[in-house]
C-alpha cells in the first residue's frame, strides 16, 4: 500500500515553471493599484465595476427576499382558508411571520450598509 502511494506521488508532478506563471499585465495593474498610480481611466473603470456589482448584488438579495416573503404570504393564505387541508398552528404562523420580517429587514440593512459605506475601508498591506 505504501509503495502504491509512493508511485502515485512520483507519477504526478506539477512543473514549477507552469505553477508560478504570472500574467504581466495583471502584475503591473496590481503594482499600480498598490502604489496609487492608477490612470484616471482605470480609476473610473474600477469605480463603475464596484458600483454596478454592488447594485446587482443588492437587487439580487432584494429579489430573493421578496420571493421568500411571497411564499410566506402564500403559506399564510393557504393556512387561513378552509378546505385546503393545509393548516399551521398560531404559534408557527407567528414565528414564521416575525422571522420573515426580521430577516427581510436585517439582511437588506446589513447588505446595504456593508456595500454602500460612507467611507470605503482602506486596505493595508500585510
Amino acid at each position: 500500500m505504501v509503495h502504491a502511494t509512493k508511485m502515485a506521488n512520483e507519477d504526478f508532478e506539477i512543473p514549477i515553471e507552469d505553477s508560478q506563471s504570472v500574467d504581466v499585465s495583471a502584475a503591473l495593474e496590481l503594482e499600480a493599484f498598490e502604489s496609487g498610480s492608477l490612470t484616471p481611466q482605470q480609476v473610473h473603470a474600477d469605480w463603475r465595476l464596484r458600483f454596478w456589482l454592488r447594485t446587482v448584488f443588492f437587487f439580487f438579495a432584494l429579489l430573493i427576499n421578496l420571493w421568500w416573503d411571497w411564499n410566506v404570504r402564500c403559506m399564510m393564505w393557504q393556512s387561513g382558508r378552509e378546505g385546503t387541508g393545509f393548516h399551521l398552528s398560531d404559534k408557527v404562523i407567528i414565528a414564521l411571520l416575525t422571522s420573515s420580517i426580521a430577516n427581510f429587514l436585517a439582511l437588506l440593512t446589513i447588505i446595504a450598509n456593508h456595500l454602500f459605506q460612507k467611507q470605503p475601508k482602506k486596505l493595508s498591506p500585510q
